[in-house]
């Protein structure tokens, strides 16, 4: 007859286990804060290698440090997130045929940009007009890697690095933005994978657990332009979520900014404005020596509503 300890030990075994397909703690950089910020603006040049070896310029002057939080699994819980509450939705999007491990620019621009949009209009009630203004498909791989290798920059298809800090983009806007923004604007992110992700899935931050003082702006200075992002600094208020083993038929949609100051996936910065601060990441998940390489297809539209 079994015994009340076994039962006992049997049942603090599952709720262990239970908890531990949950909650993965894992590492993320943040930005550290520096007395130099304070005289001189982050920034992080993205040039190739040859063409950027002056050792008197540095390459940046960020410096990053590891810092470890749990990433909880929202996989069965994917209808409690929203846009508005937490900055990020998860929903499946059958793709019409196409290959997503085969794209190219041309597929992407004449077929995998008009479903995006059909998919966020789907989701996002009384849409105006829509631009989808950057796309790119990224790869994953370790530091060390990516510190040797040489991408063409002026193309958005290169594989980059997904980013370990988290990072936002700046508000981004089109010649008939003036009038759009009569209504609200929001700046939708969609990310989804060719394949299941085993490795490296995407970690987002609850919006609601970011501040303002979290957020620091930085220049990202290209060959042919400088755009500006931000990066966070540590903060124990934050919550992370990740879909374990991602479909490609499973797409993560994401608000980078939102000009109604009402919502509650808000960050009111004195640099961005309205921040729709769902900040992301990534982690690695999985230890085996050959797993697979993390590739995502990632798409960011201006979304201009009535309301």
């Amino acid at each position: 007859m079994p015994t009340f300890e076994s039962g006992a030990t049997r049942f603090l075994e599952t709720v262990f286990l239970k908890l531990a397909y949950l909650l993965i703690e894992a590492p993320f950089e943040y930005l550290r804060r520096l007395g130099l910020h304070d005289r001189q603006k982050p920034y992080e040049v993205f040039i190739p290698l040859e063409n950027f070896s002056n050792p008197a310029i540095p390459r940046t002057n960020l410096q990053l440090e590891a810092r470890t939080a749990l990433v909880q699994d929202a996989r069965g819980r994917e209808h409690e997130f929203t846009l508005d509450e937490h900055g990020f939705a998860c929903c499946t999007h059958e793709t019409r045929g196409l290959d997503l491990q085969a794209l190219d620019l041309q597929a992407i621009e004449s077929e995998y940009l008009p479903e995006v949009q059909a998919l966020i209009r789907r989701c996002i009630s009384g849409v105006q007009r829509m631009c989808s203004f950057d796309w790119g498909v990224r790869k994953s791989m370790d530091r060390g890697e990516f510190a040797k290798k040489t991408v063409d920059l002026e193309n958005g298809l290169d594989p980059l690095l997904p980013a370990v800090h988290p990072h936002v983009v700046q508000r981004r806007m089109g010649d008939e933005a003036a009038e759009l923004l009569k209504g609200r604007f929001r700046i939708i992110n969609v990310w989804r994978p060719p394949h299941i992700v085993k490795s490296w899935p995407l970690a987002l931050r609850d919006a609601q657990t970011v501040k303002p003082d979290d957020l620091v702006p930085a220049d990202i200075i290209r060959k042919r332009f400088v755009g500006e992002t931000c990066f966070a600094a540590h903060s124990t208020d934050h919550r992370w979520y990740f879909l374990s083993h991602q479909r490609e038929d499973e797409v993560v949609m994401s608000k980078i900014y939102d000009s109604d100051p009402n919502v509650q996936a808000n960050c009111t910065n004195q640099y961005f404005g309205n921040l729709a601060a769902c900040l992301h990441s990534s982690f690695r998940a999985c230890l085996d020596e050959d797993e697979q390489t993390r590739e995502s297809i990632e798409v960011r539209t201006l979304v201009f509503t009535d309301a």
